[in-house]
């Protein structure tokens, strides 16, 4: 009986550490972004007085103020198109990739992988100078083309290499069905593999839309005009214009963060059942 008991406390005090552990990692998560919004809804002298509680009086005056800014809506736009653009474009490509890869069989098929996988380690910032001449000879800096072949570029590694590994966990036996049936690479890679590796895909392009949105190195190099800047770029020089008005920052902020929290949670299961299915297999 003491032993049971023993036991049971055992694993009490096991979930308590596990379930509060959990809790404070949750809540220092959320420290940051209660403060963003709440200190977007308050005037300066509100932040002054107090940082972080809530505003008593709240006020849609700081975010008025950037939405009223002509240059916001444009770094807005340019942030939508790039990361639209730059992830259809990245996913369609390394989807392809991963199929050929992973389904088909040719000569080199290992190697080019093993240049995928050493493609990993390669980072942004080691490529920026010579990717830099490049744009400069072909005429594509400060211009929304030569970003998203640059975010394409970076894109397809990774992208291609988990890509490859859904589509080597679907049953062969049914591309060996279809192929007896007449089908092409390209039908079963459209009408099987595709359908059947959603999670991975959707994971994938939320994970990417995430990245383009958020990215700074590549926008900063390459975007240099300040109508061709992205949101986060822009909100950089806000910083410098209101430097002294945090308030008006958060509400910059807040509207930056807005869409990506609309496309995690409208994503979610996906995001969640396309990790499982990578840690499952």
């Amino acid at each position: 009986m003491s032993v049971s008991i023993g036991h049971d406390r055992r694993d009490l005090l096991g979930a308590v550490t596990k379930h509060g552990a959990v809790l404070l990692v949750t809540l220092s998560a959320l420290v940051p972004l209660y403060f963003m919004i709440s200190t977007s809804f308050k005037t300066e002298v509100q932040y002054a007085q107090s940082q972080l509680t809530p505003p008593l009086s709240p006020t849609l005056l700081n975010y008025e103020q950037i939405l009223g800014n002509p240059m916001f809506l444009t770094w807005i736009r340019n942030s939508f198109v790039l990361t639209v653009v730059s992830v259809t474009v990245g996913i369609a490509i390394s989807s392809l990739a991963a199929y050929a890869l992973a389904c088909m069989d040719f000569a080199g098929r290992h190697l080019a992988f093993i240049a995928f996988v050493a493609m990993l380690g390669a980072p942004a910032v080691t490529i920026a100078i010579p990717l830099f001449r490049v744009m400069v000879e072909t005429k594509l800096i400060n211009t929304l083309p030569g970003a998203v072949i640059a975010y394409v570029g970076l894109m397809i590694p990774y992208t291609t290499y988990f890509l490859t590994g859904f589509f080597r966990r679907l049953p062969v036996s049914l591309f060996e069905a279809a192929q007896l049936d007449g089908a092409s690479h390209l039908t079963i890679f459209r009408k099987i593999a595709l359908p059947l590796s959603r999670p991975g895909v959707i994971t994938l392009a939320i994970v990417n839309t995430l990245w383009v949105w958020n990215e700074l190195l590549i926008a900063i190099i390459f975007l240099q005009r300040n109508e061709m800047r992205t949101l986060m770029t822009g909100l950089t020089l806000f910083q410098g214009e209101f430097s002294s008005n945090i308030p008006a920052i958060m509400a910059g902020l807040t509207i930056a963060a807005l869409p990506m929290f609309v496309l995690y949670i409208s994503g979610v299961r996906y995001f969640l059942s396309g990790f499982m299915a990578g840690s499952d297999k």
